[in-house]
């Protein structure tokens, strides 16, 4: 799908470990914003639109979930009057610039491809649901040249995360909660923090060494203890 241009302005101030998500994002035309739900998915979604300024729809899964992005949207974009529209609920009032549909809502309707024909770009909003075959079926009539995931838990007990794998996989996660952990307060003066895996299971041995690059970034030390546990501080 080509681009289509629209006008709007991010009117707020990204923290440095979401200016880093935007970044990343931006340099591929498919990706997953995998974060915590502290980190603020939504509001580095509004950066991006504002970066590729195309026409986008964000898929939800609730009508609540609708509302809380009109919500948003409304503070951390600059756009013109009546820009976001939303489908769902009973309500068909789109835009074709930025609007906000229900999954359960695009699901219904006939002419699928025109709808989403208007979009260059797609966000989708918990998109583990995206395995589901209902939301697999709205995916593969996307024709957007753009498409973006968020989710806080990419892994399906049903086994079809596979399916929403993208390029892209946030990996700040560590670096949000163990730099929070470094705030100065009155009294404070050490920070310890304590890292247990199984080292008999291979993948949990290779996040666990992801891991360790994250503290030494964070200028945390790492002393050995053991030879089996280790003890990281800031000391």
């Amino acid at each position: 799908m080509s681009r289509i241009p629209i006008d709007s302005v991010f009117n707020g101030k990204l923290y440095d470990y979401q200016h880093t998500a935007v970044e990343a994002i931006l340099k591929h035309d498919n990706g997953i914003l995998w974060a915590s739900t502290a980190f603020g998915k939504t509001v580095v979604a509004a950066n991006i639109i504002s970066s590729r300024n195309v026409s986008t729809l964000i898929i939800v899964n609730s009508i609540q979930l609708i509302e809380q992005w009109e919500e948003k949207l409304k503070i951390f974009l600059e756009t013109n009057k009546n820009t976001i529209g939303r489908l769902g609920g009973g309500k068909k009032k789109v835009s074709n610039i930025i609007d906000i549909a229900t999954m359960q809502t695009l699901n219904k309707i006939d002419d699928l491809d025109n709808i989403l024909n208007n979009y260059g770009q797609i966000i989708i909003d918990e998109c583990h649901h995206i395995a589901a075959f209902t939301f697999e079926k709205i995916m593969k009539a996307a024709k957007s040249k753009y498409i973006l995931g968020l989710t806080a838990t990419p892994n399906r007990k049903d086994k079809y995360d596979k399916i929403i794998t993208m390029p892209i996989s946030w990996e700040g996660v560590l670096e949000q909660y163990a730099g929070r952990l470094q705030r100065m307060y009155e009294g404070k003066n050490i920070v310890k923090i304590y890292d247990y895996i199984d080292n008999n299971v291979p993948i949990l041995v290779k996040m666990y060494n992801k891991r360790l690059k994250g503290y030494k970034n964070l200028d945390y030390n790492i002393n050995e203890n053991a030879g089996v546990q280790y003890e990281f501080d800031n000391v």
